[in-house]
């Protein structure tokens, strides 16, 4: 990885692509590598490119490379990958291509490291939080949603992030989305117990998944005294119970 990692500054476009394709087959088993701080300042830089599918695989090789791994993420956070992450979303639009891993890899780069609460603190700071609520709606698919949802829980962890989020109507689409996986989930066991056929998956997705994502994330957001009056508003104490 850290002889292919040397050749992501050459001026071939077409090498580069080659060496990134690679990387990104091989980031799956890398979690675990050491010595490839370098290799992760060369892909948040490349995060900035004007090229879709260098963009693409730059976000993917850092979503695999920061998943579990402390070291990995503390260093994308020093070199400016929150910044590089949230400028590639915004950019990005709906190209789902790029959104899912840069989501992802935001989902790791919040939580559970010594850099986490900076992380979330930074997400806002660079404009972040409006085009990451607006990927809950469509035309986003489900596993870019689950991701969504995933890394409004851990931005939800900074205190500083609830009003932001609150305003941009954070809250009644986790509320829309729990209540909509539900429903799905009763009328999944119920088709299930009468015909023996198998819990269905959509795009890769259960719906148990987002139930308990959604739930989740309004569970952070309720220690915050205004989103729970708004929670309470929004009809859905019954679907907790249930």
């Amino acid at each position: 990885m850290q002889a292919l990692a040397m050749h992501l500054g050459h001026q071939s476009q077409r090498l580069v692509l080659n060496c990134l394709w690679t990387l990104r087959n091989l980031s799956d088993a890398a979690t675990k590598q050491d010595n490839v701080d370098g290799l992760l300042q060369g892909l948040v830089q490349l995060l900035g490119s004007s090229d879709i599918n260098v963009v693409t695989c730059a976000a993917g090789i850092l979503s695999n490379m920061t998943c579990n791994n402390h070291r990995n993420k503390v260093t994308v956070c020093q070199v400016g990958g929150i910044e590089a992450l949230v400028r590639a979303i915004i950019q990005a639009g709906d190209r789902e291509e790029i959104t899912e891993p840069a989501v992802c890899a935001l989902r790791h780069l919040t939580s559970r490291h010594p850099e986490a609460e900076m992380a979330q603190n930074a997400v806002r700071l660079h404009y972040g939080l409006q085009v990451i609520v607006k990927l809950l709606h469509p035309p986003s698919r489900w596993p870019l949603i689950k991701a969504v949802i995933g890394l409004i829980r851990n931005l939800a962890l900074c205190t500083a992030n609830h009003a932001p989020l609150r305003e941009h109507g954070a809250i009644p689409r986790l509320v829309q989305l729990l209540i909509k996986a539900y429903q799905d989930t009763q009328r999944q066991r119920s088709s299930v117990a009468s015909s023996n056929s198998q819990i269905a998956y959509v795009d890769g997705v259960r719906m148990e998944e987002i139930v308990e994502g959604t739930v989740g994330a309004l569970h952070i957001l309720a220690r915050e005294a205004h989103n729970r009056a708004i929670i309470r508003g929004l009809n859905v104490i019954p679907v907790f119970v249930q």
